[in-house]
């Protein structure tokens, strides 16, 4: 409105706001009192810039009672508010259907002064970065390399070093000296320089809102250094550590002297991601693929099949992700006039199929934006030529929806070749749905809780990867998301899941928490289905003293009457609640010493299950038993795939050189570095179960023994809870492989290596599973899936 207030008559409204654009210095521009006008949008991102974000401050009154409300709350693909005209209902519309729209909710509850300054983090939350300090102690990863890696991820690199001698070539222009004594001295620069350079970088950037900051002074990874920097740019959420070490996190854990202090409190909490580099990676591919789970957004692909299933939005909405149409996206881009629809709008006029690069390319920037960390991409890809084109662009979908059940044969042609990397899920199966979207395994500790040494708890359970968050982290956590405001069971439970989204947490144990009914409902109702819950009750034994008067006198009437008509304790109302809806993950201890508690806790919580599979490779059962495996909300590990994959991504390390000698001289390869990339594989995930095969195996007269490579596994992983044995006979085996010679040499590997692990879980009634390989892979993929979905 001031700039157009400014304009001479003849002159036209976009012509004046481009000039005031162009004496604009500042890289982030709010543009206030903005018109809901969609045409002046179109023509605004033309001539000037898009908008990457559109804020609606709710008005009370307005709101309240508008004069025509063409939005509702029935549905998230509605708008949030009402609005007043149908043309206002389009320009928000047009925002909405990609997410780009944030809504600051009325609070009536609050008087004027204090409802500006709570709604303060609403409005500064788009400007906010989200920042990655990385601590890189064996400089692993080189500076290209990290500008490679943050480009593929739309991140933006900060170097410390190169930012310093930029900012001390400046002052040596202009003769102020701030930083140059401390380059030339060798001293340490405070903390608040350091972090009075990455804001300023961070502010002279308008291409991404993600900050890597590398080679960063190690005196920031302290408690005041991320408090300065948060403070100081505003992060939202707080900023992450990024540890690279050269060991895998529980031998790292292991030794006392690798971390500091705070690093140990802040891994504990989440603070602080963990990275094993086993050495140098000289290829930036393998580096994405390592940071994949860090970097790239969350994308999960809704493949409609054809029938009647859907995902419904609110089960997205309210775990905290965009739906993303595609035809939305082209339409959007036909009405932006960009080269791209232009193109779109031809080949529509025209009837003819539009490539799938032009789809792709389209999809990339809402896949990328600044704010999208978890999207639904409805519909798409439909061939494997879009599936692998857009692999190649964004990355990898983390998450197949189906519209058909899980044991049912793929309706579409690039499911079969999704499902052996990406893990499949069916709108059929509600539960496991809500659960793989919401991506957190949680586990529960109720009761005397305060008995515990949070400490100790954390020190064991962080060498698996297991988060242990205590009830008085988590409030104070949830008033630094809230402050100065009133919080109910079901927000408190939201900011709780916004707390662990935001650290990027998959394994978690709740000490303390929920501390109601009411917040254990919000929570399963947000997808979290506890996969543990025990309860702690300390006995009390009584001290044996002289009887007294109060003894003989006290009244066991009024006690009883008390007792009667107290409400039922909280506590008692989460043990009914926990022992309806998850009667077979809930367990109940009765201790008098503390330090038993300990051992029952660990190995109750954070463990997996494991099933072994064996059997011959050419019956190829292993593409079925993985396909079956990412869709059942299991791991599937090959394990000597593992192996040659860390041979490519670090050649040069110690472990890939020990792995290529055992390969050269036809022996086992160390089942210690099996067990470490068995481990590592399994960090992070929230599926309960394992599935591995190439492991126990016998090689010549190799050591260790199959008993001895399975108690490993038991020690450091989780149970052997089941053994598949896939068998086949000759003749589909030779109809498979081709010829009789590939045949016996399958058969042979399959009698040396694997036989005696069908033996040993014999002998310790371990259960085991013989499954016939002979039906088509299609259908063996099936019989597996069902195997593994039945109780």
């Amino acid at each position: 409105d001031t700039v157009l207030e400014k304009k001479e008559p003849h002159e036209d409204s976009m012509a004046v706001i481009v000039k005031a654009f162009k004496r604009c210095v500042w890289k982030r521009v709010i543009v206030d009192h903005c018109p809901p006008d969609l045409t002046f949008y179109l023509a605004f991102q033309k001539h000037v810039a898009a908008f990457a974000w559109i804020t609606v401050v709710a008005d009370d009154v307005g709101d309240a009672t508008p004069r025509t409300s063409h939005g509702t709350h029935a549905s998230p693909h509605e708008l949030p508010f009402p609005t007043h005209s149908p043309d206002e209902h389009e320009f928000y519309d047009f925002f909405h259907k990609f997410g780009h729209l944030h809504y600051v909710a009325p609070r009536q509850h609050l008087i004027g002064s204090v409802l500006q300054h709570a709604m303060l983090p609403d409005v500064h939350r788009p400007f906010a970065p989200t920042l990655l300090v990385v601590h890189d102690p064996h400089r692993l990863v080189s500076l290209d390399q990290w500008h490679a890696v943050a480009d593929a991820f739309r991140w933006t690199v900060l170097d410390y070093p190169t930012l310093l001698e930029h900012h001390v070539v400046r002052e040596a222009q202009t003769g102020q000296w701030l930083y140059t004594p401390f380059v030339r001295t060798g001293e340490r620069v405070p903390h608040d320089l350091v972090v009075r350079l990455l804001a300023q970088a961070i502010a002279a950037s308008a291409s991404h809102h993600r900050f890597l900051a590398v080679h960063v002074p190690d005196h920031m990874a302290s408690e005041v250094g991320l408090a300065l920097l948060d403070a100081g740019t505003r992060a939202a959420p707080p900023s992450q550590l990024l540890y690279l070490g050269h060991a895998p996190l529980h031998r790292a854990f292991a030794n006392a002297t690798t971390f500091s202090a705070f690093e140990q409190r802040s891994h504990a909490v989440g603070r602080l991601v963990y990275e094993w580099l086993d050495g140098v990676v000289a290829d930036v591919a393998h580096l994405r693929a390592i940071f994949h789970r860090i970097l790239a957004p969350v994308v999960v692909c809704f493949m409609d099949e054809g029938n009647s299933g859907r995902l419904e939005d609110s089960v997205t909405h309210t775990r905290g992700y965009a739906t993303l149409s595609v035809k939305d996206v082209l339409r959007a881009e036909v009405l932006k006039a960009t080269p791209d629809g232009a193109a779109i709008h031809d080949l529509v006029q025209t009837n003819e199929p539009i490539p799938d690069d032009l789809i792709v390319r389209a999809l990339t920037p809402y896949c990328f934006h600044k704010h999208h960390r978890r999207l639904v991409v409805a519909d798409f890809p439909r061939s494997i030529e879009q599936a692998r084109a857009f692999v190649a662009a964004v990355a990898s979908p983390t998450l197949l929806v189906r519209s058909q059940a899980a044991a049912t044969p793929f309706g579409l042609d690039c499911l079969p070749e999704l499902a052996l990397a990406t893990n499949i899920v069916s709108v059929g199966s509600p539960a496991t749905l809500r659960s793989q979207l919401t991506r957190v395994a949680a586990s529960v500790v109720l009761g005397d809780v305060d008995e515990l040494d949070v400490a100790r708890l954390q020190r064991h359970f962080q060498r698996d990867g297991v988060h242990v968050l205590p009830l008085a982290h988590v409030e104070s956590s949830v008033r630094a998301m809230h402050p100065a405001e009133p919080v109910d069971d079901e927000t408190f439970a939201r900011l709780v899941l916004q707390l662990v989204r935001d650290r990027g947490l998959s394994q978690v144990v709740f000490l303390g928490f929920p501390r109601t009914l009411g917040e254990a409902k919000a929570f399963g109702e947000l997808g979290v289905a506890c996969a543990r819950v025990v309860f702690l009750h300390k006995k009390i034994i009584p001290v044996p003293h002289e009887p007294t008067d109060e003894d003989y006198y006290s009244s066991d009437e009024e006690e009883k009457a008390r007792k009667r008509n107290a409400p039922e304790p909280q506590m008692s109302q989460l043990a009914r609640y926990f022992g309806e809806t998850r009667a077979a993950a809930t367990t109940e201890t009765t201790f008098v010493d503390v330090n038993r508690v300990y051992p029952v806790l660990t190995q109750q919580l954070g463990r997996p299950s494991i099933v072994l599979a064996v059997g011959n490779k050419a019956s190829g059962f292993h593409a079925a038993l993985q396909r079956a495996a990412h869709s059942s909300h299991c791991v599937y590990l090959h394990v000597p795939t593992l192996l040659l994959q860390h041979v490519d991504r670090f050649p040069t390390s110690d472990r890939a050189v020990r792995i290529q000698a055992a390969w050269a001289a036809r022996r086992l390869v160390d089942p210690a570095i099996s067990i470490d990339l068995i481990k590592s594989a399994f960090l992070r995930t929230t599926a309960p179960r394992i599935v591995i095969t190439g492991y126990p195996r016998v090689i010549g007269n190799s050591m260790p023994y199959v008993h001895d490579q399975v108690a490993m596994l038991v020690d450091h992983v989780g149970p052997v809870t089941q053994l598949l044995h896939f068998t086949c006979t000759p003749e589909t085996l030779l109809a498979r492989v081709g010829t009789i010679e590939a045949v016996q040499m399958h058969s042979d590997a399959f009698h040396e290596e694997s036989a005696y692990v069908v033996d040993f879980c014999t002998q310790l009634k371990t259960p085991v599973t013989v499954v016939r390989a002979d039906s088509p892979l299609d259908v063996l993929t099936q019989d597996i899936q069902t195997l593994f979905l039945s109780p």
